[in-house]
């Protein structure tokens, strides 16, 4: 319906991608990273001006762009709780899905702009995929940082789940890393 029936004309907050640091004079690092309301919207802004030098960035095909990045959202997440509880991810796809796949947040959908959103989501999913992964690859943890970059530079809900992320992996590695130690401790204490 959206390849169909969307219309390639801006609309609201996208005329603010024709403001003299945007397009088409060019994209700039100033204008890749200037605020927009209280966001900063460095990967919406860096897919706007990919588009505009492929396709004079048609506003359909990035509501397009904009399912596709959603879709990948939703397969990350699925990976995420694929690799964290299998023998309940069912259950657990169920009770998340029915509300990411609800119509009530069309808002986010049939708009280019909102692609931030599925950006600032897509990286906060994939940083906690890689830094809370349980193995002792050596690309993990860059990984995981630069998706929480990422996501920060995405939407400025990127900056609170950051420091969300950043907090639960500081917990997380002090409890992996002192887990040995308080095993010995209880081993010890019950005489094992």
């Amino acid at each position: 319906l959206v390849w169909r029936y969307a219309v390639d004309v801006p609309f609201e907050d996208e005329w603010a991608s024709f403001e003299a640091n945007q397009l088409p004079s060019g994209l700039s690092l100033s204008g890749l990273i200037a605020q927009h309301n209280e966001h900063r919207l460095a990967t919406t802004r860096f897919l706007i001006w990919l588009q505009y030098h492929f396709n004079g960035w048609n506003l359909a095909i990035h509501q397009i762009i904009n399912f596709i990045l959603y879709g990948l959202t939703l397969l990350a997440i699925y990976c995420l709780l694929a690799s964290e509880a299998p023998p309940h991810v069912g259950l657990a796809v169920l009770c998340f899905m029915v509300y990411l796949l609800s119509p009530i947040n069309h808002w986010n959908h049939f708009m280019g702009y909102q692609s931030q959103i599925h950006f600032w989501l897509l990286f906060l999913v994939l940083a906690s995929y890689f830094l809370f992964r349980d193995s002792d690859n050596l690309f993990d943890i860059p990984i995981g940082t630069g998706a929480t970059i990422l996501s920060v530079y995405s939407m400025a809900g990127g900056v609170i789940s950051g420091l969300i992320l950043l907090v639960m992996f500081g917990v997380f590695t002090v409890v992996r890393v002192r887990a040995p130690e308080v095993l010995k401790r209880a081993i010890f204490v019950l005489g094992f």
